[in-house]
């Protein structure tokens, strides 16, 4: 992964007359985008300073750059730094930040460091008085900028033009990677040269892997011997960095619902002539060929496109002013397994039929987002705590799986969806009136074509019918195991036999009793909400919360019946189909169902969603609230 960061470092394409130590810091600084603004403090008419705004282009961009220091609470390394402003906590860096800041200048400025001038100048722009005088007057300026988000600010005349202190600022940066003269010379792991190597090298290169919160990411990992397995040399450290700092953006990408870094890696170049032939090449087709396809993102539809004896390695991170907070990560996926995830989508979004959904949310792609979509509580803030880490490693796994080519075990993946479908039966983001819609039918569709993009909702009932579509799609890819070849009950409704095709994953006579009580439950919530019930309090509540398991179900079919009888709903001939079903399976299982409560409330709640599909609007009609 490490190797795959430093072979992807921006190219030196600076001319000639530039400056090697200009040349060396405009990879390993940051510096303000183009079209925003960055601001200079200086010294005003009066004694208060003025943050006058410079519009930022290609050449002044360069003259901010910046390196964050080792700590939060660390001298600032030059008189660039980022300002921020947090309503709650003020401006950042704070009056304690800028204090050691402006002492650790005045340290600099006498001495004989050839930057010297730049920090007697910083310190001149921020007036005079004591380094308490010229804090407060520092603070009032950050302060007084107009704009809300982060922006670069320089303390003087901004000194990015200047060799001198370009050598100083990447003697601070080598610093930050833990290399000096005291450094240990060795072999650097990841180059493989003798070098002085630096324990905090990785950290300094704005990448940390150092999880001390999330043990699992990695397995076996020694913290305690962090510094000897990281260390590296200053040249590979800064390649790492160069690659972060120039590149994340156009490394981002999401994958299966979160934000992660894909890091492609050539071995070496395939034998077609149209192959690339370093990674990248691969970022510049990305880069020229946006929204060549809408439905894949371009790294990866490119990834796919890749003749070379190329790989790719996904990292699941925070990818802010560091890439921190690491949650998992994929190695060496070949992307030839793209291309095959690639035609493999194009089929399945042809899909149709049966239990699958009409209109589909999103499509299948190779970033996986429907994965993302499908394993999230409803529910709004009350779910938010149920949608963290364990559902987000489920996730990963589910990715990890499908790029490359292994099984997984099917049970944490049903048992999430289980608790997914207890969150929807009582999920109090639906209004009463609508529960039954919610439950038993697909969002209408959009009255426009122009809204269809925009207003294709997600209910329950069109979530179910989706998560049956991604399952298939796993069980495709040899991801889930298949369907077993058991022989199954044959229903005499045809209108049940549509729905029973591989997609639905019926492929026991108790799943498929399930499925069928469930298509009578449906049928129940529909009689009850056309007569005014709250099914939320009524009918819903004979599932328990979805721990309904299979010994349960002829219990509440019996209890669906006598509903039936009630509200005298049996005089449908399509009813009288199901029923019969029904009866006949129930009948050959006896009561003894062998059906744990996951998969019970997984084909439970997809008959449920599918009601609508079998009692067509020109069936018996609905019982009026006077019947």
């Amino acid at each position: 992964m490490l190797r795959a960061m430093i072979q992807l470092a921006p190219r030196d394409t600076a001319t000639d007359d530039v400056a090697p130590s200009l040349r060396e810091l405009r990879a390993l600084a940051e510096f303000p985008v183009v079209g925003e603004r960055a601001y200079v403090i200086d010294q005003g008419p009066s004694d208060a300073l003025v943050a006058k705004a410079i519009e930022v282009g290609d050449d002044s961009r360069l003259r901010f750059p910046f390196r964050r220091p080792s700590g939060p609470r660390s001298p600032q390394l030059g008189p660039v730094l980022k300002r921020n402003l947090d309503p709650k906590k003020g401006v950042e860096p704070n009056a304690t930040t800028v204090a050691a800041t402006l002492s650790h200048f005045d340290a600099i400025a006498a001495s004989k460091d050839l930057a010297a001038k730049v920090f007697r100048r910083a310190l001149d722009a921020a007036g005079p008085g004591t380094i308490a005088q010229k804090t407060a007057r520092v603070i009032e300026a950050l302060t007084s900028i107009p704009e809300k988000k982060t922006v670069f600010v320089c303390l003087g005349e901004p000194p990015g033009d200047d060799p001198d202190y370009a050598t100083h600022l990447l003697s601070m940066i080598r610093k930050l990677y833990g290399i000096d003269d005291d450094a240990p010379e060795g072999v650097c792991p990841v180059c493989g040269h003798s070098a002085r190597l630096g324990a905090s090298a990785l950290k300094g290169a704005k990448v940390n892997f150092l999880n001390k919160d999330n043990h699992g990411v990695f397995p076996d990992f020694d913290v305690a011997r962090a510094a000897d397995r990281f260390a590296m040399c200053g040249t590979c450290a800064g390649a790492v960095a160069s690659t972060y700092i120039n590149l994340k953006s156009e490394l981002r990408v999401i994958i299966a619902g979160a934000p992660a870094l894909v890091l492609p890696y050539i071995v070496a170049p395939g034998a077609r002539g149209d192959s690339s032939h370093t990674a990248w090449d691969i970022l510049d087709k990305a880069r020229n060929g946006k929204a060549t396809d809408a439905a894949e993102d371009d790294l990866l539809y490119y990834l796919a496109e890749e003749s070379s004896l190329a790989s790719f390695h996904v990292l699941w991170a925070t990818a802010g002013d560091s890439l921190d907070d690491v949650t998992g990560f994929i190695t060496d996926v070949p992307c030839t397994r793209l291309g095959v995830l690639s035609k493999v989508n194009k089929l399945a979004n042809a899909w149709s039929g049966g239990v699958l959904p009409v209109r589909r949310v999103r499509p299948l792609d190779l970033a996986l987002s429907l994965v993302g979509k499908l394993l999230d509580h409803p529910g709004g803030k009350r779910a938010e705590r149920r949608n963290g880490l364990h559902l987000a490693a489920l996730r990963k796994q589910i990715a990890r799986a499908v790029y490359l080519g292994s099984p997984i075990a099917p049970g944490p993946l049903v048992s999430e969806l289980r608790d997914i479908i207890a969150d929807h039966l009582v999920d109090p983001t639906v209004d009463d009136r609508f529960v039954v819609y919610n439950l038993t039918q697909e969002p209408a569709p959009p009255k426009t074509a122009k809204k269809a993009a925009t207003e294709l909702r997600l209910n329950a009932a069109s979530w179910i019918r989706h998560v049956a579509l991604l399952v298939h799609y796993l069980r495709h890819l040899e991801v889930l195991p298949p369907m077993t070849l058991d022989e199954r009950y044959a229903p005499r409704s045809e209108r049940l036999q549509t729905l029973l095709s591989p997609p639905s994953g019926i492929d026991t006579d108790a799943k498929m009793f399930a499925f069928f009580v469930g298509v009578l439950f449906g049928r129940l919530l529909s009689f009850q909400g056309a007569k005014g019930v709250n099914v939320r309090s009524n009918a819903v509540t004979w599932l328990r919360r979805a721990t309904l398991t299979g010994s349960d179900l002829p219990a509440l079919y019996v209890r669906i019946r006598e509903k039936f009888t009630e509200y005298d709903a049996e005089r449908s001939p399509v009813l009288r189909e199901v029923v019969f079903d029904t009866s006949e399976l129930g009948r050959r299982l006896g009561t003894n169902i062998p059906l744990n409560a996951d998969t019970t409330m997984y084909f439970l709640f997809l008959g449920q969603a599918l009601s609508t599909e079998v009692f067509a609007k020109d069936d018996h009609a609905l019982p009026k609230e006077s019947e």
